[in-house]
């Protein structure tokens, strides 16, 4: 059957072949070891990123919301300007108008004035007129 230099040489075959198991079976369990590892270092990793990612979330809310209030409280400011603004104007409008209303009445006492101060030096000269020659 066989001979014993097969039967030595089919046993050093079995026995390399072993060793070339073990070696393979031990990097084949470091290998899984690692991806064991890696699976959890990324399982760790994705959890801190989605806690990140809802933080960043609530600030981005937050900050949406005081935004919003910003824009509102500008609108709100920007018509109030408006208002006073339009007040302003009426009011510069009304006052140009008492301006120019009362430069006319200045101008109406001032000739009522002179016409007075007329009259009274006419009178003035005719009393004085009168008292000089008394023909009259």
């Amino acid at each position: 059957m066989y001979k014993p230099m097969e039967k030595k040489h089919g046993l050093g075959k079995i026995m390399i072949l072993q060793e070339q198991n073990e070696g393979l079976h031990k990097t084949l369990l470091k290998t899984a070891l690692r991806m064991e590892c890696l699976g959890e270092e990324f399982m760790s990793s994705q959890k801190l990123l989605e806690a990140e990612l809802q933080r960043t979330r609530m600030e981005l809310s937050t900050i949406t919301e005081k935004f919003g209030r910003l824009h509102e409280n500008c609108s709100s400011t920007q018509q109030t300007n408006s208002v006073l603004e339009n007040k302003l104007q009426s009011a510069a409008q009304g006052m140009e108008g008492e301006r120019e209303r009362l430069n006319q009445r200045i101008s109406g006492l001032t000739k009522h004035l002179a016409d007075a101060k007329f009259a009274n030096s006419v009178e003035k000269f005719n009393i004085t007129s009168v008292l000089h020659n008394p023909e009259f």
